[in-house]
């Protein structure tokens, strides 16, 4: 089982990679295995790929996508 810090890690890492997400933009928090995710983005699109890297990590339990979309 993964630790909150090593969950964390790796959908950084998987936002790093993915072209679509800036990743400075958004904030991970994980607790539980439950996974917060924050800040402000610039496309719908870029949500859905910020929530859909965290959901398909190892050891996340939950999503919350309090990401907010100002273009």
């Amino acid at each position: 089982m993964r630790t909150d810090s090593e969950i964390r890690e790796a959908i950084r890492a998987e936002l790093g990679w993915d072209v679509r997400v800036r990743e400075t933009d958004v904030c991970v928090e994980v607790q539980g295995g439950v996974v917060a995710l924050t800040g402000s983005i610039g496309s719908w699109a870029e949500r859905r790929a910020a929530v859909g890297a965290a959901t398909a990590t190892p050891g996340v339990c939950s999503v919350e996508d309090r990401l907010r979309i100002e273009p």
